[in-house]
């Protein structure tokens, strides 16, 4: 089965492993794609990826379908959007990891001059002081809950007993100056770790390579993050008035600015959105950049989930780190590069580049792509042979649960596709996207309490637009 990270998609699947809702293995609805395969199709093809008109594209993609015996019902009134580009390149991709000469560039933009440290915990002063503390509540002259609010009085003889033998080995200073070059490192390959103080501000940094999961470039400023998310909620999710206090102009200047301080060329903003802190009281935006190759963006995608109050929960899911039973090797990854930026009234307060990719070696100019009207076709059937493990499930539940899938975006976009059993290398193809919202019922209401009340907006089916392969966004090919 498919590897998946993030939690919260795991929670929602989950849910549906008790509504009948339960995936196969994603090698059933996909094609063993060979990186060779897309460039042989694209100098084989006969439209010209240049003028548009060619492709046979209709003003929106429209139809219905029936499938899975009546149980998934497919229906497309949708916008088909196209890059503001005259060509369509494609190119090759490796895994990069970062360099020192990244790492110091990064540094001296976040934290300058200023000394890097490492975090040892409380040193021996403030240990003995909290011992203290906790012989006052053995002696009676302190309550438990002035002191600690995750332990109870039953736990005062075990507490007392481990800060005692902390205070053994304690160090005479909290922290100590750690190394702005790459160290080795026991899990991870290597990385530079630590904290600084830059004008009154605590930041953060975390920069890792590491060849069988993420390499990784996280800096925040204490209380707005950790290095895997920043602390903020959005706007258009929260139930409450919020007065965003700068523009998204005003944002994107300093998301710009930033990334061309770092050197880093040839990324757009894909995506803003209006982000509150949760801990800081204070609005800003999210900034999520890709890159883009002859101006074509590379995209990625999240996983939108409604629940049945009309609220939306965004999952970072499909990202190309899940990998099938039948791999060589379960426990790498290679998930797909972004970088997003949060900005808010005090700057770029939180950086996360993950799993940057080397310099695109551009294979083809101009590729040319399929027929719209063979993608529709393809489209047609595939979607039912993509979501057959549903018509299982009915069978293996004893009740039926039906799927109203409703498309309303068909986009061309640049993906990144990986060999299978590599997580290293990759090729830059002009793919299809069908964005659609689905929702489950069960056709019996006595099974309505164990069905998913929701709805998911999400890729449906990715298509290879050079030769009509299907993709699976979630493994990357």
């Amino acid at each position: 089965m498919k590897r998946i990270f993030s939690f919260l998609l795991a929670t929602v699947l989950a849910v549906s492993m008790f509504t009948g809702c339960q995936k196969t293995p994603a090698s059933l609805a996909t094609t063993d794609n060979n990186l060779k395969q897309p460039i042989e199709a694209a100098q084989n093809s006969g439209i010209d990826s240049g003028m548009h008109e060619q492709l046979n594209l209709p003003d929106r993609f429209t139809g219905e379908w029936t499938g899975l015996d009546g149980s998934f019902h497919v229906s497309a009134d949708a916008d088909i959007t196209l890059p503001d580009i005259d060509v369509i390149p494609t190119a090759k991709v490796t895994r990069k990891q970062f360099s020192q000469e990244d790492a110091d560039r990064i540094l001296d933009y976040f934290i300058k001059d200023n000394m890097l440290y490492k975090d040892l915990g409380l040193n021996n002063q403030e240990a003995q002081e909290l011992l203290e503390k906790y012989y006052a509540v053995q002696r009676g002259e302190l309550r438990i809950s002035e002191v600690t609010t995750d332990h109870t009085i039953e736990e005062l003889p075990e507490i007392i007993a481990r800060w005692e033998k902390y205070l053994k080995t304690a160090p005479e200073n909290s922290e100590v100056l750690s190394s702005r070059k790459f160290q080795p490192h026991a899990i991870f390959d290597e990385e530079i770790t630590g904290y600084a103080y830059v004008d009154d501000k605590t930041v953060y940094v975390n920069i890792s390579n590491d060849a069988d999961g993420e390499n990784l470039a996280s800096i925040y400023i204490s209380g707005y993050g950790t290095s895997n998310i920043c602390n903020y909620q959005y706007v258009d999710e929260l139930q409450m008035d919020v007065d965003v206090q700068m523009s998204e102009v005003q944002a994107l200047q300093q998301g710009d600015a930033l990334l061309k301080d770092l050197g880093i060329q040839n990324f757009i903003c894909n995506q803003s959105r209006t982000i509150y802190y949760n801990t800081e009281n204070e609005t800003g935006y999210e900034l999520e950049y890709v890159r883009t190759v002859n101006g074509f963006p590379i995209t990625h995608n999240d996983f939108y989930c409604y629940t049945a109050d009309g609220s939306m929960i965004t999952i970072p899911a499909f990202d190309g780190s899940a990998s099938s039973e039948n791999e060589f090797d379960n426990n790498s990854s290679w998930a797909y590069e972004r970088i997003t930026v949060c900005v808010s009234k005090n700057g770029i307060v939180y950086f996360r580049w993950c799993n940057p990719y080397s310099e695109p070696l551009i294979q083809m100019e101009n590729a040319q792509l399929m027929n719209f009207q063979d993608v529709s076709d393809i489209f047609a059937k595939m979607i039912f042979v993509k979501n057959h493990y549903w018509q299982e499930n009915n069978e293996r539940n004893g009740y039926i649960c039906n799927h109203n899938v409703e498309v309303d975006n068909v986009c061309l976009n640049l993906m990144r596709i990986r060999n299978k059993n590599s997580y290293s290398e990759g090729t830059l193809v002009p793919v299809w996207d069908f964005w659609a919202k689905t929702t489950s019922y069960p056709e019996d209401e006595q099974y309505r309490d164990i069905v998913f009340d929701g709805s998911y907006y999400e890729i449906v089916l990715t298509i290879n637009a050079l030769d009509g392969t299907i993709i699976d966004r979630e493994l990357g090919y």
